[in-house]
């Protein structure tokens, strides 16, 4: 087991046991040594345990090396996710706002639309069972809750927006991506930004295939395809013979993707799955999708902010849309 797996795992022991060591000093007192016998018999006594059991107060109530710097795994998100059933309930859902920064009058929203996010993390292609095949339990359209959001403001007779599509991701705090994770993976899906609004879990798929002749550019394609998406594309095509192909991904300083290298005539195409830089004018660029499929107009274009105060004004009026995610527990 990797080190960093190993000091997750400790920090779920300690988590474990901190409800009784916080309530009963003594007994945790007698807690220490049983945890100490246990790490330092086979096969736990292989690895470096870091353990640090607070009480309410802050003060240290278990620790073993709780002195030294460690670097958790992902797998620490296990705390979270059984913090998060206990203080939400299983049944929690999180709900998505429309809000207008102005009246509406013979169907023209005469403002910006603020798409308004609290966590929804369900807009994707995914399945929430084991088993698949069961009715309901995987989600195939990941624009389901946008279609929702035009649907209902069709039905309040909304045909045109005047301003833009705002999508507002201030329900998290600002800070989206953590400044300890590497620059270089930050290009990548599983390193996409955190936001209290994003689309598709804030990810693009781009297929790279070869142009028809050496020289040529490499083509590319992204799903989901949003018009103001940017990608550069520098990478070029290979003679036949050619076996150079490398494909470089990066992200210029403005966030927009650079794909540099080569690819081979007749190559087959390869994908990646890319992070997005901006989530919350991901999926406002999205929803302005989903609304002119609904022949509703956009005037203003699209835009982004987790800025709270853009819109603290529109958000203290009335819904004009809103949907709720499926529950915590899926």
């Amino acid at each position: 087991m990797p080190i960093s797996k190993t000091l997750a795992s400790a920090s779920l022991a300690a988590t474990a046991i901190a409800g009784s060591a916080v309530a009963l000093p003594v007994e945790a007192q007698a807690i220490t040594p049983r945890i100490t016998r246990r790490l330092d018999r086979p096969p736990l006594d292989r690895h470096l345990w870091g353990i640090a059991v607070l009480d309410d107060g802050g003060r240290l109530v278990v620790g073993r090396n709780a002195d030294r710097l460690f670097t958790p795994a992902s797998n620490t998100k296990l705390v979270v996710t059984a913090a998060a059933t206990m203080l939400l309930t299983p049944d929690w859902t999180a709900r998505t706002s429309l809000y207008g920064t102005g009246p509406v009058r013979d169907g023209v929203l005469l403002g910006d639309l603020i798409l308004y996010g609290r966590g929804d993390p369900t807009w994707s292609r995914r399945c929430y069972s084991v088993d698949t095949l069961a009715v309901g339990v995987c989600s195939l359209d990941a624009y389901w809750a946008l279609r929702a959001l035009a649907g209902q403001l069709i039905r309040r007779g909304i045909r045109r927006v005047a301003g833009a599509v705002v999508g507002d991701g201030s329900y998290f705090e600002r800070e989206i991506v953590h400044p300890t994770w590497e620059v270089a993976n930050l290009v990548w899906g599983y390193a996409a930004p955190v936001s209290g609004l994003g689309f598709n879990e804030n990810t693009i798929t781009a297929t790279v295939a070869p142009g028809l002749a050496a020289g040529d550019p490499a083509a590319v394609t992204v799903e989901p395809d949003f018009a103001d998406f940017g990608i550069e594309v520098r990478a070029t095509t290979n003679g036949a013979g050619d076996r150079n192909d490398r494909l470089v991904w990066s992200r210029a300083e403005d966030g927009h993707l650079q794909l540099d290298g080569s690819i081979r005539v007749g190559a087959e195409p390869t994908r990646a799955t890319l992070a997005v830089s901006d989530p919350a004018r991901f999926a406002a660029a999205a929803l302005a999708r989903v609304l002119a499929d609904s022949a509703i107009t956009v005037g203003g274009g699209v835009a982004g902010t987790t800025d709270s105060l853009v819109t603290k004004a529109a958000r203290a009026g009335d819904e004009l849309a809103a949907v709720d995610s499926r529950p915590l527990a899926d």
